[in-house]
């Protein structure tokens, strides 16, 4: 008879927890994320009001000393959406701002000092 291991679950953190993280340690960084939402919301009397355009990334974030990006927060193995490729592209491409897709607080630390050695130069 096999012996009896417990064995602890994978837990994957869900966006949001992902988000609230990367938020945080900007933050603690000298940077301000805003949130940008998009989607439908209803006002107190029922109206539909939509809100931003589809693919839009979900922070634009700012520093005092380094230029200003967009900041797309995906939970760990997560995927863009067509709408959201498209976007990206758009703002890389016809306006030369630059989006950050990440999965993790670590993914993020690492694009951060990548771009930020590049502005030192």
């Amino acid at each position: 008879m096999p012996r009896f291991r417990l064995t602890a679950p994978k837990v994957v953190p869900k966006e949001s927890e992902v988000a609230k993280a990367c938020v945080h340690w900007l933050a603690y960084h000298g940077y301000k994320a805003e949130r940008l939402n998009v989607g439908l919301f209803f006002t107190q009397d029922g109206r539909r009001h939509p809100e931003g355009r589809p693919g839009r990334p979900d922070y634009v974030v700012v520093h005092a000393k380094y230029p200003g990006f967009f900041l797309e927060v995906k939970a760990p193995g997560g995927r863009l959406s067509p709408e959201q490729q498209l976007e990206h592209m758009n703002l890389e491409r016809g306006w030369g701002m630059e989006v950050a897709v990440v999965d993790s607080v670590t993914a993020l630390i690492a694009w951060l000092e990548e771009r930020e050695k590049s502005a030192a130069l």
